[in-house]
């Protein structure tokens, strides 16, 4: 039986077939960010789940969608649009919302049970992990991966605040996107001094990250 997760790419591939009538199975394949094989196990899924209701036939190397219950093609793939309005769905939603969910946690957590919560690839949870480990890198903290485990964020409980508050704050700036570096909690001894505009002496910058509440 399908899981949410599976249903949620099973519609996607759906949409893309319908889209695209006559789709060839390599350009399906990274429309998903999937491999072709892939491609061929979700056709072979997707129609076992909507017999009688739709299906995705190959022919002549492309890919179509024939639909025999409109209504109820229309209701299962209505239902799965609301789910992903709600879901992160961009590149930088995903690394924002990586973000959060792995400093919010203390346990392991598998890249299969995040492309689950998050309605995505395996493969594209990956990618993004990589955005997410330099990120978390700018603020002193590690990827910690385990086979078998999974992954989790290892550093001191104040990196992990102050790198929580700046990923709330770069939701509405182009910092995460652009991979800005951010100077971790404990390095202010590296930032450049500034001149007192007042006295005319220096003193050092404040990081430009959030401090932790006291």
């Amino acid at each position: 039986m399908a899981t949410r997760a599976n249903e949620r790419t099973l519609a996607l591939l759906a949409s893309v077939v319908e889209e695209q009538p006559g789709i060839a199975p390599a350009a399906a394949a990274e429309r998903l960010g999937v491999t072709t094989r892939s491609v061929r196990t979700y056709v072979r899924q997707f129609n076992q789940l909507m017999a009688g209701t739709a299906s995705i036939v190959l022919a002549k190397g492309a890919y179509r969608l024939f639909v025999d219950d409109a209504a109820r093609f229309s209701a299962w793939k209505g239902r799965h649009q609301a789910e992903a309005s709600r879901t992160p769905d961009t590149p930088a939603e995903r690394v924002s919302y990586l973000v959060s969910d792995l400093l919010s946690r203390t346990d392991w957590i598998t890249l299969d049970a995040l492309a689950e919560i998050l309605f995505c690839s395996r493969r594209t949870v990956s990618n993004d992990l990589k955005q997410v480990e330099a990120y978390l890198a700018s603020f002193g903290l590690k990827l910690e991966k385990r086979p078998h485990y999974g992954i989790r964020v290892r550093g001191s409980e104040m990196r992990r605040r102050v790198c929580l508050a700046n990923n709330v704050l770069d939701r509405m700036s182009p910092a995460l996107a652009s991979g800005e570096k951010h100077p971790a909690p404990n390095d202010a001894q590296n930032v450049p001094p500034r001149k007192n505009q007042a006295g005319g002496g220096y003193s050092r910058q404040r990081p430009p990250c959030v401090a932790p509440a006291a």
